[in-house]
């Protein structure tokens, strides 16, 4: 009984700390893609904001 109970408190402990880490680590390497699709664009000075410029309204329109 006591192997089992001490391999349920290690199983619940790896848990933890895999649940400490793996949540940011998928945040993280998702606002890695984000800025480096940001980056890329701007480095090979694709202007998508050229297109939508002309159909602003009144106050931001040329």
């Amino acid at each position: 009984m006591a192997i089992l109970a001490s391999f349920a408190h290690f199983s619940i402990e790896a848990l933890n700390r895999v649940g400490e880490f793996l949540p940011q680590l998928g945040l993280r390497l998702l606002l890695a893609y984000e800025f480096w699709e940001a980056g890329i664009t701007k480095y090979r000075g694709e202007n998508w904001f050229a297109d939508v410029q002309d159909r602003f309204l009144f106050p931001w329109s040329r």
